[in-house]
C-alpha cells in the first residue's frame, strides 16, 4: 500500500436549534450545515510492524489523545468486528481544523478513515438507503456521536436532524 492522502473536510453550522441534551453529553439538534475548504491531512499506508503509528502533525495538534482518539476508535472497532486482522497502519493526521471548535475535525477524519477503509479494503460494509441500516453508519456512530453526518453527507448543504 502506497503512501495515501485523504482531505478530511471541515464542516459549518449555517443554522443550529439544539433541542434537548443527551445522556452521552451530546445535544439532540436540527441543524443546516455546508462543508468548506478547510481540511486536515490524512496520510495513511500499511506497514509491517505489529502496532499502528498514528500521529497527529500541524497546527492543531496541541489537546489530541494519542492512545485514545477517533482514528485509534475507528482502527479499533473495524478489528473487533474482525475486518481488520493482521495488518497495522501508519497515520498522521495534519490537523489544520483547530481541535473542539465545532467544525468537526474528528469526526470527519474518523468518517474518511471508514469511508477509506470501506472503499480500498473492500470491507464490503452496507449502504442502504436507510442509515439506521447502514453498517458503516453503526461504525462510525460508534467511533464518535457525529461521525455519521460526515459519512452519510457530501459537500452540499444538508439537513440534519438527531445528531
Amino acid at each position: 500500500m502506497d503512501n495515501i492522502k485523504i482531505k478530511s473536510y471541515c464542516k459549518i453550522n449555517l443554522s443550529l436549534k439544539v433541542l434537548q441534551k443527551l445522556n452521552s453529553g451530546y445535544h439532540n439538534i436540527i441543524s443546516l450545515i455546508t462543508f468548506c475548504d478547510l481540511h486536515d491531512v490524512i496520510s495513511i499506508s500499511r506497514i509491517r510492524n505489529l502496532k499502528d503509528e498514528i500521529s497527529f502533525s500541524g497546527k492543531f495538534k496541541k489537546g489530541i489523545n494519542k492512545k485514545s482518539n477517533t482514528i485509534t476508535k475507528v482502527l479499533n472497532l473495524l478489528r473487533s468486528i474482525k475486518l481488520l486482522e493482521n495488518q497495522a497502519f501508519k497515520i498522521n493526521v495534519r490537523k489544520n481544523i483547530p481541535h473542539g471548535s465545532g467544525l468537526g475535525g474528528g469526526s470527519s477524519n474518523a468518517a474518511n478513515l471508514l469511508n477509506y477503509f470501506n472503499s480500498k479494503m473492500k470491507l464490503k460494509l452496507s449502504k442502504n438507503k436507510n442509515p439506521t441500516d447502514l453498517e458503516l453508519y453503526r461504525i462510525g456512530k460508534k467511533a464518535l456521536e457525529r461521525t455519521p453526518q460526515f459519512l452519510l453527507l457530501d459537500k452540499n448543504a444538508r439537513k440534519k436532524f438527531g445528531y
